[in-house]
């Protein structure tokens, strides 16, 4: 499991880390470009559109929180690099 006994805020600055340092990257899945920063007043997030790895700090309430992504199985990349079925 990812967790390996990361605090939340542990959490907060690998993600800071991966998205500036891996284009956009991911602290959880560490896939690429797939990381959004949002800013709302005193609340920072960053959420994974891949694994769905979610962390954020209110720095008004001074609190983090970390929702753990999902475990990603290999797939094919597009439709192409799946079998076609024969048709006879």
């Amino acid at each position: 499991m990812h967790l390996n006994n990361k605090t939340s805020s542990e959490w907060f600055f690998a993600a800071e880390l991966a998205y500036a340092n891996h284009h956009q990257g991911c602290a959880w899945c560490g896939d690429t470009h797939c990381v959004r920063r949002e800013r709302h007043d005193a609340k920072h997030v960053y959420a994974c559109q891949r694994c769905d790895f979610q962390v954020s700090y209110d720095a008004q309430r001074d609190r983090f929180h970390m929702i753990p992504g999902e475990e990603l199985r290999a797939g094919a990349e597009t439709m192409l690099d799946q079998p076609i079925a024969n048709l006879l």
